[in-house]
């Protein structure tokens, strides 16, 4: 049975990382598209119901109209929502697999040293045991 070498553990580890920071990127930027995405709703949806006021329209009559304005911004507000927390389960996803690498690793390392040493303790040099 073969283990993982330590060159082939170090390349694993830096493409687990490296998707890792690559996630952590894509996180961060959907954080800030469902952010502005959100703000331009809430933004536009305030100035509709401004001018549905001052048209003299009822509070209620004016908001349901707003409202009605803006849902495609509400919409586009809420899919970004669903990207961000798909960007975090994601990242999440990417770590867990780097934390089942390294479990993989140190098991090959046990493996391998166990093989090594036919039983023999680490600190004690084979030719010299009994």
């Amino acid at each position: 049975m073969t283990y993982l070498t330590i060159s082939e553990a170090r390349e694993n580890l830096r493409r687990a990382t490296k998707t890792i920071l690559d996630l952590e990127g894509d996180y961060g930027r959907a954080s800030e598209r469902s952010a502005d995405a959100e703000g331009v709703y809430r933004h536009e949806l305030a100035e509709a119901f401004k001018r549905y006021r001052e048209a003299g329209d009822a509070v209620e009559a004016s908001s349901i109209k707003a409202r009605g304005e803006c849902a495609v911004l509400k919409r586009e507000a809420i899919a970004a929502a669903g990207a961000f927390k798909l960007a975090a389960e994601k990242l999440e996803d990417a770590r867990d697999s780097r934390r089942s690498l390294w479990r993989l690793i140190e098991w090959s390392r046990e493996h391998d040293r166990s093989s090594s040493s036919n039983g023999t303790p680490e600190n004690v040099p084979k030719e010299r045991w009994p």
